[in-house]
C-alpha cells in the first residue's frame, strides 16, 4: 500500500535505469506494444507477470533485439527478483496520464 510519498532523485541518481512491466495483459499484442513503447522510453529493460507471450509483429521496431524481457509467473517472483533498490511506480488504466505523471 503507498504512502503517497513522493521520490525525489538525488544528485547521484540522476544517472541510472529503469524498466517497464506489465501485468495479466488481455491481449499478446500489449506485450509487443510494450516492448516498442519501452525501447523509445529508454527503458532498459521489460518484464511481464502471469503472462504467456510469444513473439507479435506489433513489435514494429524490433525492440526484442535491444532489451531484454524478463517473464515471471506470479506477482511475488517479479518481487523477489527485481532489482536492488529499484523503487516500484504502478500506473493503472483511469491513472494519471504518464505524460502527466
Amino acid at each position: 500500500m503507498s504512502s503517497g510519498t513522493t521520490v525525489e532523485p538525488n544528485d547521484d541518481q540522476i544517472t541510472g535505469y529503469f524498466g517497464i512491466g506489465i501485468v495479466k495483459p488481455k491481449h499478446d499484442a500489449n506485450v509487443g506494444t510494450l516492448w516498442r513503447s519501452a525501447w523509445q522510453l529508454g527503458a532498459g529493460f521489460i518484464f511481464t507477470v502471469a503472462t504467456r507471450f510469444k513473439y507479435e509483429a506489433s513489435d514494429t521496431t524490433q525492440a526484442h533485439k535491444q532489451l531484454p524481457l524478463f517473464k515471471y509467473d506470479e506477482w511475488g517472483d517479479f518481487a523477489q527478483n527485481s532489482p536492488h533498490g529499484a523503487v516500484w511506480v504502478a500506473i493503472e488504466m483511469g491513472g494519471t496520464p504518464l505524460q502527466d505523471f
